[in-house]
């Protein structure tokens, strides 16, 4: 009998998913080559969602543990990657793109809900004004380039819709400190480099002044720089406003 009920204390009290559990299941959608990565991570994060809203309506204790994190929100974006390696050269296929369209939406579905996230909850005041707004944070650098390379996936680059959908989201990034390197970098290869310059160049001109150009034989072996049509930029050419609130590990 006390095996029994150790059994039954063990399944109520430690065999609940949580949010890390969600999430780590999340990013094994978005880790498998699964055509519907995008649709399952998304409906893990709907059913998230609505338990959350299920247990606060309910007043439990327990709801803070299936709260949504930018975590989560980041492993969706990462599951609406149309293919792992982006490859600046590869363009969408005609008979992929009705797939493409929808792991688009999804991915702007997760991005608009993580950047009206709940600031009741954060300390705000007030009610959230859209009940998916559950996560207590914004995106961080992380987010902002999971979601420039799930964009530059699934949509055609050097477009000028999607040079305008990343820019916006650039200039945002730009707003919030969360500028890394590496978003740079991917930037440079996803937008035009008419775009790129007006985004990056220009407003770092006096910084760089003159832009950096390294031999043509060196340039495969840059580790920390960046590299387009020959100009570099490294991480200290960034405004300290662009990356004033960068996660460093």
């Amino acid at each position: 009998n006390n095996n029994n009920n150790n059994n039954n204390n063990y399944k109520s009290i430690n065999a609940m998913p949580n949010v890390r559990s969600y999430t780590a299941l999340i990013h094994a959608y978005a880790k498998s080559t699964r055509t519907d990565r995008a649709e399952k991570a998304r409906q893990i994060l709907d059913d998230m969602i609505q338990l959350y809203q299920h247990k606060k309506q309910n007043k439990e204790q327990d709801l803070e543990r299936l709260r949504p994190t930018v975590f989560t929100y980041t492993a969706v974006l990462r599951a609406c990657f149309c293919h792992d390696e982006y490859n600046q050269q590869q363009q969408p296929q005609e008979q992929d793109q009705p797939n493409k369209d929808r792991v688009y939406q999804i991915a702007m579905k997760t991005w608009t809900e993580l950047c009206r996230y709940d600031t009741a909850a954060d300390g705000g005041g007030g009610e959230s004004a859209n009940p998916t707004n559950v996560c207590v944070e914004g995106p961080n650098n992380v987010a902002y380039l999971t979601m420039i390379k799930a964009i530059a996936s699934c949509r055609p680059i050097y477009h000028e819709d999607t040079d305008n959908i990343i820019s916006n989201i650039f200039k945002h990034c730009c707003q919030d400190g969360m500028v890394h390197i590496n978003i740079i970098r991917q930037l440079q290869r996803c937008v035009s480099p008419k775009v790129f310059e007006d985004l990056v160049l220009s407003p770092m001109a006096n910084i760089m002044n003159p832009p950096k150009r390294p031999p043509p034989q060196q340039q495969h072996k840059l580790c920390n720089q960046s590299v387009t049509d020959g100009v570099v930029v490294e991480s200290k050419h960034l405004p300290s406003s662009w990356s004033c609130n960068v996660i460093r590990k």
